[in-house]
């Protein structure tokens, strides 16, 4: 036998090429599976995005506490009286510090912790008080402050425990 024999000729190469490419998808089939990724997108997307600002309530209300425990420390570790105070119409809040050597009796914080904090657009802020003081011998002063989400809140609170901040679902 010999090597022209076993050999294909050029035409049954080419028939079976075409066969080969008649395998893939059908543009119907494509469109089908587009069509059902999008309607389960579609279905997830309002609970991303109740997610996404009930996270944003839940990084607020810890901001919150943290910086008031910061600033009950602080006052104690540097023998000054800070406070934390919030701007319930800009929906703002911030650390100031009681310094007796300047003609301002109290001054903004500088630094990272004492920017100026905003509270998210669909976060509703609402405190008793304007303003909360932590003097150098660890006392502060009594605050219940709320962010909510729709029907869902959290309470910072100095009421509840003397002496300390206390986050919980109210």
């Amino acid at each position: 036998m010999s090597n022209r024999s076993a050999a294909r000729p050029p035409q049954q190469k080419l028939a079976k090429l075409e066969r080969d490419s008649t395998y893939g998808f059908t543009l119907l089939e494509i469109i089908l599976v587009i069509s059902i990724l999008g309607v389960i997108a579609g279905l997830s997307f309002p609970n991303l995005n109740r997610s996404y600002w009930k996270r944003q309530l839940n990084q607020t209300a810890d901001h919150l506490g943290q910086l008031m425990r910061y600033a009950q420390s602080r006052a104690i570790l540097k023998n000054q009286e800070y406070r934390l105070v919030i701007n319930l119409e800009d929906k703002a809040y911030w650390l100031e510090y009681k310094d007796p050597t300047s003609e301002k009796k109290w001054q903004q914080l500088s630094g990272r912790l004492g920017r100026v904090a905003y509270v998210p657009a669909k976060v509703r802020l609402e405190a008793d008080e304007e303003s909360v003081n932590f003097t150098a011998d660890g006392k502060m002063g009594k605050i219940d402050v709320k962010t909510c989400l729709d029907e869902y809140c959290l309470m910072i609170s100095t009421k509840e425990l003397n002496g300390y901040v206390y986050v919980y679902e109210f």
